[in-house]
């Protein structure tokens, strides 16, 4: 698994790969969140389309610290939750604008819908602005279940 340290959008990136960021803010005291409270793992999933064949989509799994780091709201719906986190938790996923407006024709009625990822059912709870876009590239946002200790 790759950690990956979020930086708030507020501070200027300069990135040629996610493997190789530096991170710049102006505030003289200013650091960037740790890892790995602050992380999130990519993964592809099959978003089934319900009309035609299935797509790949980019899809990552965050923490709970995510969101918060980066300090941007969804524009429609809400963040995800402490009990979404939990294993037998609720299947939600937060969606990308782009992913909003390709796959969902910008349905302002998408909050509490259900979509297909890789066969299995997630509801939608948020909508990211059109500007987030952290990993680059990502359609989808679903919360990094806690392992539980066996």
């Amino acid at each position: 698994m790759t950690i990956h340290r979020i930086i708030p959008l507020a501070a200027a990136v300069l990135c040629l790969s996610l493997a190789a960021c530096q991170w710049i803010d102006p505030r003289p005291s200013a650091r960037a969140p740790s890892a790995p409270a602050d992380s999130y793992r990519v993964a592809s999933f099959e978003f089934a389309t319900g009309s035609g064949p299935s797509e790949t989509i980019r899809g990552a799994s965050v923490t709970p610290a995510f969101f918060q780091a980066a300090n941007v709201p969804p524009i429609l719906g809400r963040r995800f939750v402490a009990e979404e986190y939990k294993p037998l938790g609720s299947q939600v996923v937060t969606i990308s604008y782009r992913f909003w407006q390709r796959s969902l024709k910008a349905e302002p009625n998408s909050i509490g819908t259900t979509i297909r990822l890789n066969g299995r059912a997630y509801t939608i709870i948020g909508v990211m602005p059109r500007e987030f876009d952290l990993p680059p590239g990502t359609d989808v946002w679903l919360p990094a279940v806690e392992q539980t200790a066996q």
